[in-house]
Order: C-alpha cells, then sequence, then structure tokens
C-alpha cells in the first residue's frame, strides 16, 4: 500500500460531501441544484454531446468549469484542509492522493467531470495533472477483487490488446498506441508478454482470448459511446464484431459477461467508456470493477492518437517501470498532456477508478530484481541471465515454456522478423517450410513470431529451432551468443529426452 498522505472527498446522497486530511474531516454543503444549470451546460460543450461529439468549450469555459467544481467542494474548512494538503506536499517533497469517492454519491454529483477540478488562482492549480496530487475515483467493489501481480521467477506481465476496427465504422485511432507496445515489448525492461486479439473480434473471441491469454492488463482499443436508450436512462457502449467483421453494439451487461478472466487492470482506449450514466452513475467501470478488476483506465472523451500515445507512453512507464499504483500513473500520463496547455479537454479525457485497494498493479511483496527478464539496459543481450547449471527435465512443461519464450524473445528483439519477407527467409535459411504458419494480412510481426514459436514447440520441432539458432548466431554476432547458447541447450535437452 502507498505511504502518500490521503485528501478524501465522499459524496454523500443528500448533496453534501465530506471532506477529509491526516485526522481531520468537515462536512460541506454542495448546493448543486444552484450550479447544475451551468455545470450541465459546460459539461455538454466539453463532451460535444449538442455538435456530434466536437467539443465547443472554450478555454475560459474549462477554467470556469474546474473553477466552479473547486468552489462546490473546497469552500470555508474545507478549503483550509486543501491548503494544508498543498502546504504537505510542498514541504515534504511528497504527492497527496486526491480521492473522491462517490460510492454512495448522488448519481450527478458522480457524473461530474472532476478530473477538470481547479483553483480559482491565476494561474489556475490543475489538481489532476498537479505533482503535488494523484486524483482518482473510489467505486464500490464486488465481493473480492483479483489479487495483485505477483509474478514468478520467469513469468513475465501479460499484455492483452483488442485492437477493434468494425468495417462500416470511421477508422479507429490505435495505431501508435499498437507501435508503442511493440517497443515496450521489445525493451527488456518492460518484461512483457504481448499478444493481440485476432480480428474479428466478437463477443465470443474476446471472451475466449480472456481466458486463453489470462492477461494482467487488457487493452481495449475501439469505438465507444455514452447512448441514451430511452430519453432518460443511459449506457457505455463499446463496438466489438460480428463474424463478417462489421459493427456489434456491446452495452456494459454483455461486455462484463464477458469477463469470466478477470485482469487486475483494465484500459479502455474508447470515447465515452470513462464517463458515468447521470442518472445511476453506473457504467463500464464501475460494472467491470464489481466483477472484480482492480482498477480502470478509461477515456471521458475521445482522445485523439498523438494524445493517446504521449498519455500511454508516460502512464506505463510509470506503472511498469517504476511501479507506481494507476492513479499516480495517470496523473503522470496526463501531465504529458499539458504541454500544449490547458486549451482542450485532451488533459482530462483519462480516468482512474479504483475498486479495491490503493490501484497498485503489482504486489508489493514481488521482488523485482529476481524477475529473469527484467534488467535495466537496453541492450538485448542482457536481457536474460546466462544458463549457469545443467538443464534439469524435471519439468518438461515448464522448460517448453521456458524455451518458447527466450526463442521468441530474442526473435523480437534481433528484429528478425520484421517484415513477412524476413521471417520467410529466415525460416528457409532454418530448413522449415515458410507455409507452416500462415501469415493473414493485418496479423502483427509481433503475432507472427508467437503463432511461429508456438508452433515449433507444440510440434516439438527441435531439430529445426537447433538448426534456426545456428542461423541467428550467423546474423546477430556475439552479444546474443549466451542467450542462442541457452535455447539451444534447452532444445537439445527436450530432444535427449523423447519430449
Amino acid at each position: 500500500m502507498t505511504d502518500s498522505p490521503l485528501l478524501t472527498i465522499t459524496l454523500g446522497t443528500d448533496d453534501t460531501a465530506r471532506i477529509a486530511f491526516q485526522g481531520e474531516s468537515t462536512l460541506v454543503t454542495l448546493n448543486f441544484s444552484a450550479r447544475e444549470k451551468r455545470l450541465r451546460e459546460l459539461g455538454d460543450k466539453v463532451s460535444g454531446r449538442q455538435n456530434g461529439g466536437v467539443p465547443t468549450i472554450t478555454p475560459a469555459e474549462i477554467k470556469e468549469l474546474g473553477v466552479t467544481l473547486f468552489t462546490m467542494i473546497f469552500s470555508g474548512e474545507a478549503g483550509d484542509l486543501f491548503s494544508r494538503a498543498v502546504q504537505f506536499s510542498r514541504a515534504n517533497s511528497r504527492h497527496t492522493r486526491l480521492e473522491i469517492d462517490q460510492r454512495g454519491a448522488h448519481s450527478k454529483v458522480a457524473a461530474l467531470p472532476w478530473e477538470f477540478l481547479c483553483t480559482p488562482d491565476d494561474p489556475p492549480q490543475w489538481l489532476a495533472t498537479d505533482g503535488a496530487f494523484a486524483l482518482y475515483r473510489r467505486v464500490k467493489s464486488g465481493a473480492g477483487a483479483v489479487p495483485a501481480v505477483r509474478l514468478t521467477e520467469h513469468e513475465r506481465l501479460r499484455v492483452g490488446v483488442a485492437f477493434v476496427q468494425p468495417s462500416e465504422m470511421s477508422a479507429v485511432e490505435g495505431q501508435d498506441t499498437i507501435r508503442l507496445i511493440d517497443e515496450m515489448t521489445i525493451d527488456s525492461r518492460y518484461n512483457l508478454d504481448y499478444r493481440q486479439a485476432v480480428p474479428p473480434v466478437t463477443v465470443d473471441s474476446l471472451q475466449t482470448f480472456l481466458e486463453d491469454r489470462k492477461p494482467h492488463i487488457f487493452h481495449f482499443i475501439g469505438h465507444g459511446k455514452l447512448i441514451a436508450l430511452d430519453g432518460i436512462s443511459q449506457d457505455n457502449f463499446v463496438f466489438l464484431q460480428n463474424l463478417a467483421g462489421y459493427a456489434d453494439k456491446v452495452n456494459t451487461e454483455r461486455l462484463v459477461a464477458r469477463f469470466t478472466h478477470i485482469p487486475p487492470l483494465a484500459v479502455f482506449q474508447a470515447c465515452e467508456t470513462g464517463m458515468l450514466t447521470a442518472e445511476r452513475a453506473s457504467g463500464i467501470p464501475p460494472a467491470l470493477i464489481k466483477q472484480g478488476v482492480r482498477t480502470i483506465v478509461a477515456m471521458g472523451y475521445e482522445i485523439m492518437n498523438h494524445h493517446a500515445t504521449t498519455f500511454f507512453r508516460a502512464f506505463y512507464k510509470a506503472l511498469i517501470l517504476e511501479r507506481l499504483p494507476a492513479p499516480e500513473a495517470t496523473q503522470r500520463g496526463r501531465l504529458a498532456l499539458t504541454t500544449q496547455g490547458f486549451t482542450d479537454r485532451g488533459f482530462a479525457t483519462p480516468v482512474v477508478f479504483v475498486g479495491e485497494g490503493d490501484g497498485a498493479l503489482f504486489d508489493p511483496h514481488t521482488v523485482s530484481d529476481k524477475i529473469a527478464y527484467q534488467t535495466n539496459t537496453h541492450s538485448p543481450a542482457n536481457s536474460t541471465r546466462k544458463l549457469s547449471e545443467p538443464i534439469s527435465m524435471n519439468d518438461p512443461i515448464t522448460l517448453k515454456k521456458l524455451l518458447r519464450e527466450k526463442l521468441e524473445k530474442v526473435l523480437l528483439d534481433s528484429r528478425s522478423m520484421l517484415t513477412p519477407m524476413a521471417a520467410n527467409a529466415l525460416l528457409v535459411q532454418s530448413g522449415i517450410d515458410p507455409m507452416m504458419v500462415v501469415f493473414p494480412a493485418g496479423m502483427s510481426p509481433r503475432d507472427y513470431t508467437s503463432a511461429l514459436t508456438d508452433q515449433l514447440v507444440s510440434a516439438s520441432m527441435w531439430d529445426e529451432i537447433i538448426a534456426m539458432v545456428d542461423v541467428l548466431r550467423g546474423r546477430l554476432g556475439a552479444n546474443y551468443k549466451p542467450r542462442l547458447d541457452e535455447i539451444e541447450a534447452m532444445a537439445k535437452a527436450l530432444k535427449e529426452a523423447g519430449e
């Protein structure tokens, strides 16, 4: 658990909120009804709800929205507690966690865009990006959340991505995020095992993907929308595909039902998936957290491709390399979006919801230094340890898994299969029929590499793996020799054992 001080805003059902910091608390009256009309007008402008999703809010109105939210909460004694929290953070060079507890909140208040909170000062202090805070929302968790990630020595962090592009819908802006995750996987410090769902991504195939891959992080990239159902009630929808590749509009209930495997962290890079319904404060994030997901990061509004890449680069670096909890990593990502100032809604688009715990992805008892693949260098030659002892056949299943992972890692680190032509050349030189693994259109080099290594190991093609190692030795030079020697030794041991 993080030891950062906590400033809590506990929203009530009766137009009140309790503000607490370091053992002191005070109850404030929100007077929401007096502000509701203007907040709704500003909310419609920032969401672009009346303009086809295109925001019409001005920079001055963005500040007005943030100041209105701030003064509704931090007045009188509550303002004093806020000042104390800021002073404490500045004096101790430590951030304060700003928790908006909406577990018992009035639905309209819970659904407000709290990520725009800012002080009335000049210049204002934007709380969702300020280094003195880590702003997040606390929502109700279910009977029991899945545990935080605790990697074993040879285990990598599993990331499952569903990139969904229905044929008839506008292009999904997410290719740069895919490239970013590719870069992270090649960088051995991240220790990732990354797989992407094969299109078309239907409700059935998504469920199978989650159950088979069991990702620690599930990252959805696609279209989403908050849709009015009957003029009053609303629901979050994401757009998956049917078998023909066309859009399948999936509501919260249908989506959550397919999460039969629960990842500790789910990320939704899709419009309005982080926006709650005003009549029930419901939506995809609260529903999945009730299902057992520990933390959700979702987008309150449409996020542009370059914004998404900027955000996720900072977010995943803080989350995985620095082992910061998701609220702190999200704060870091939102801060990265402010290089152009606070003139649009981009910085307030990422929303983080926490159910159980503090939003940490990793179990605090995980000893990262003992994770075999994690290093402090980009050098591919140092991305795994040397084989220092004879290989034991006591556990051939584990050895096969380790061999597959190490071979895949070498192929990815060395960029040996970046194109189908390069991949086919390597297979031919290794005496392997290139047609043994079909390379479907649109399949990434990473997925092809993964499919190939799966096929080689599952078919016990030890001679072919040894031949491939010989080819790679000639191509890659001395830096890769320890890793290739280890792969060859494993393949020979499995061959001799008749596996």
